[in-house]
């Protein structure tokens, strides 16, 4: 009799391949980062996905067992970084296991005072600005190598309150502290001057030969048993009015400035020797209100 014979076409086992990946642990946001893919047994051919995370990269093709992918577009933060050999007609295919890149933002600081000379004691803030202004962790303040504490980074911004209670200028620098997404960065100097507070300006006094009865104008004087002088008896007409106020005795004492409230003022007399005084209200030009 007659008969069709049909035979299958064979296809022989497929070889098992391995991948492995090579990526650096670490880089810095526009580095060109370059993935390397190495395919067992090296007489693979075809291609390699790299992926991050389920983001495909790109792809490399093979020679020799090695593929390469290179990118400068990984942003800041943790990558979770894969190879796939999608196998050819010899060789199965496989995948790496997978390789974490963390990728840091470079950051900049620039370091300015809100005061660049001011009287000893006074306080001046350091501020310092930071980018770019999504950079999160701390600023840490220097004088010279020493350590003045570290404030937290706002809305881009750390700041520090600094004072010195001597005259003398003296040089602040800021660092951003490096963490697991921004690099540390040095800011510039910033030199600050705390200058000695001015002696106050003493009044001129009016010669004790000037004070006469013709204007003491009625006033009389006392000191309690804490020094405080009450001058009393001055005229409704000057309340109101800022006055010098001296005391002579041999040579005159400036004993302060004060306003007259109603018909009299007080004035601190701590600083007389024991003897008889004089006691004078002037007004800021000179001219003598009354004396007792």
């Amino acid at each position: 009799g007659a008969g069709t014979w049909k035979f299958a076409t064979y296809t022989p086992p497929k070889t098992a391949s391995t991948t492995s990946l090579s990526a650096p642990a670490s880089a810095t946001v526009g580095d060109n980062v370059t993935l390397t893919a190495t395919v067992s047994p090296t007489a693979a051919t075809g291609t390699v996905t790299f992926k991050d995370g389920t983001t495909t990269l790109g792809t490399g093709t093979l020679s020799g067992g090695t593929a390469t992918y290179s990118t400068t577009a990984l942003a800041a933060g943790s990558h979770a970084i894969t190879a796939s050999y999608a196998g050819d007609a010899t060789y199965d295919a496989s995948a790496s296991a997978t390789s974490t890149i963390n990728v840091k933002a470079n950051t900049g600081v620039v370091l300015t005072a809100d005061s660049a000379s001011v009287e000893a004691g006074t306080d001046v803030v350091l501020t310092a600005a930071v980018t770019p202004t999504a950079a999160t962790g701390n600023v840490e303040f220097f004088e010279g190598s020493t350590s003045l504490g570290t404030g937290a980074v706002a809305s881009g911004s750390a700041s520090k309150t600094v004072n010195q209670s001597t005259a003398g200028s003296h040089t602040y620098t800021a660092k951003f502290v490096a963490n697991s997404s921004y690099n540390a960065s040095t800011s510039n100097d910033v030199t600050v001057a705390w200058t000695e507070s001015p002696l106050p300006t003493v009044p001129k006094a009016p010669s004790e030969n000037g004070l006469v009865g013709g204007n003491a104008n009625g006033l009389t004087a006392a000191i309690d048993s804490h020094d405080v002088i009450t001058v009393s008896n001055i005229p409704s007409a000057d309340a109101g009015t800022t006055v010098n106020v001296f005391a002579y005795s041999a040579t005159p004492m400036f004993l302060g400035q004060v306003t007259i409230s109603g018909a009299s003022l007080t004035v601190d007399g701590s600083g007389l020797a024991a003897a008889n005084h004089k006691v004078a209200i002037v007004t800021t030009d000179g001219t003598v209100l009354g004396w007792a």
